[in-house]
């Protein structure tokens, strides 16, 4: 069973803190085990609830973490629970390193005028909607998502549930302020767009084949600074009374017309 004293030692990587000096969090559930032991460095910790019902096919990973990973331990689930902030264990976790990459170059894709996406971040401060954006953004093929200023960080424990696994999928980076990043990925040959209520209506807006798509902070939109830095601005018409569109569900939007309509030539 996992000591008290390594129970402490592995709670101090549910602070962001440590998980900023570390690079190193928990992901918890089968599914996250697995991603884990695809990642080329693997897993530095899996815990599992002890005497716990499991199929074969669980048990197999589990076997292949005993083997893999550079610890092993039983734990209760009490214990598990607070290691992954949920209010129920998973049944099992797993300590993984994880860094943004360091350039935003590594968000670009290939070199030349081919089609690509990145999906730039301004302020993004909801994990969930952050995590769901990240999610989405592999779902539809983006090269990268750049996250800015003031956005959660990635390891949030709230954003990695969101990503479903989709933060092992795909670069992403954290610049800082995001203005001169929009500006070393239009040296790339990539437009800015924001998601904006004063943009052109999305049924008539032409995609940039290389786009670097920007959504904004959903209560305040997109900050001066980075909106100065657009090429240009894409608006959601509205066909209902609501008032605005959730900040992942914008990005959804745009990223599907993005794939359906800018790949179209290439086809």
């Amino acid at each position: 069973m996992l000591s008290k004293t390594r129970f402490q030692s592995l709670l101090a990587m549910t602070r962001k803190k440590e998980r900023a000096e570390s690079g190193m969090f928990f992901v918890e559930g089968w599914r996250w085990l697995e991603e884990a032991l695809a990642l080329p460095e693997p897993p530095a910790c899996v815990l599992a609830v002890a005497g716990a019902s499991r199929s074969a096919a669980e048990e197999s990973l589990l076997a292949r973490a005993r083997t893999v990973a550079h610890e092993f331990h039983e734990t209760s689930p009490e214990q598990l629970a607070k290691l992954t902030e949920t209010v129920s264990a998973p049944g099992v976790a797993a300590l993984v390193r994880w860094r943004p990459t360091p350039s935003v170059n590594a968000c670009a894709g290939s070199e030349g005028p081919a089609p690509a996406l990145v999906v730039a971040l301004d302020a993004v401060g909801d994990p969930g909607n952050a995590g769901t954006i990240i999610r989405t953004a592999d779902w539809f093929g983006a090269a990268g998502v750049v996250l800015g200023d003031g956005s959660v960080e990635p390891t949030n424990p709230k954003v990695v549930r969101a990503t479903m696994g989709s933060l092992f999928h795909l670069p992403i980076a954290q610049p800082g302020a995001l203005a001169p990043a929009l500006e070393a990925l239009r040296a790339r040959g990539f437009a800015a767009v924001g998601a904006a209520l004063d943009g052109v209506e999305l049924p008539q807006f032409r995609w940039p084949a290389r786009t670097v798509l920007v959504i904004g902070n959903e209560a305040n939109g997109i900050q001066p600074a980075v909106a100065a830095a657009l090429d240009h601005r894409v608006r959601i018409p509205a066909h209902g009374r609501a008032e605005s569109l959730n900040a992942a569900i914008a990005a959804a939007v745009l990223m599907a017309d993005w794939r359906a309509r800018a790949m179209a030539s290439v086809r």
